[in-house]
Order: structure tokens, then sequence, then C-alpha cells
């Protein structure tokens, strides 16, 4: 199977999701009648001769003629999941005891920590949760949605930097001082 780039992804996603319930799912019919040129299961009508189903369902209901059964989704292979950038104190906690930190600011810091950690670990869950989901749909509308919420999910990880904000974190926590000396020390580790 061949496996798609995240950016090809998004252009799927953004070229189908406007006109069809194929985001990274091609299949199934779609009411008010099929596509030309498609055969049932959405396969593209090839040779000549190829039946191709749309208009009113066979039931009139408008379904493409096909029954619910034959409405599975056939979805895109995904991307591999997005890798969490992993939180890195090493060059502060090589150099904080040299900054004459209070027990407020160790406490405060040692806080942000965990948040950063904690922000890290449910953009992972959320990510994951997208794809399994996206695995386990058989809907075609649903699928739809499902795909947007990985490609979602997959760019809050891949934006997400807990170095840059444990960074600007400290430059809160830490008077102006401080934080020079820090960004001083941290350079020479």
């Amino acid at each position: 199977m061949k496996m798609l780039t995240m950016g090809a992804l998004l252009l799927m996603v953004g070229a189908w999701c406007s006109s069809d319930a194929f985001a990274l799912c091609g299949g199934g019919g779609r009411s008010g009648g099929g596509r030309v040129g498609v055969r049932s299961g959405g396969q593209p009508a090839g040779k000549r001769g190829s039946v191709v189903t749309g208009g009113l369902g066979a039931r009139g209901t408008g379904g493409g003629g096909h029954s619910t059964s034959d409405q599975t989704a056939q979805k895109f292979p995904l991307p591999a999941a997005v890798e969490i950038a992993s939180l890195d104190t090493r060059k502060f906690d090589a150099v904080a005891s040299d900054l004459n930190l209070s027990a407020e600011q160790v406490e405060r810091i040692d806080a942000l920590k965990r948040t950063i950690r904690a922000e890290a670990e449910k953009l992972a869950k959320e990510q994951s949760s997208a794809r399994s989901s996206y695995e386990r749909t058989a809907c075609p509308v649903a699928c739809q949605t499902i795909a947007r919420d990985v490609v979602e999910a997959a760019g809050a990880c891949r934006s997400f930097d807990p170095n840059q904000k444990f960074v600007a974190g400290l430059k809160n926590i830490l008077d102006a001082t401080q934080f020079g000396a820090f960004r001083e020390l941290a350079s020479r580790v």
C-alpha cells in the first residue's frame, strides 16, 4: 500500500472535502445520485461497457442505487504519526544552581515542567485517538470528519515546541538578571 505524506493528505482533504464525503475515503454512494463514470463502491469506470451506477436509488432512497451494505469507505493509508518533541531541560538543570532561585521560583519551574509534559501527553493521546477512530470507521461521511481530526491532531503535534514553551515560561518566572545569566550560562553548556 502506498503511504501518503502529510502534505499530500492535506491536499486531498482540501480538494475532496468541498465536493464529496471522500476526504481520505472513497466509497459508497451519495445522496441525490452517484458520480458519473464511477462504478458501485467508488471505483472508476474503466473500459467501455462498465456499469455506471447513480441517479435515484433502486428503493427510491436517492442513495445512488447502493444499499447500506455497499457503503463501506475505501480509506487511504495514514502517514506515520507525528512524533512530539520532548522537553529537554538539561541545560537549565545544569545551570539552575548558579541562578540563586527562590523556593517559589523552583516550585513554579517544576509546575511549568509538569504542565508542558501534560500538554505533550494530551496531544499524543488526541492524535492516537483520532488515528484509531479513523481506522475503525466505515462510513464515508464520518471518515471525512475523522480524517480532518487526524490532520488537525498531527498539525498540533508538529507545531508543539515544549522547549520554546519552557524558555518562555522561564522568562516569566525569572527576573531579568537571572534570565540573562541563564542564557549566558546555557550557551556554554
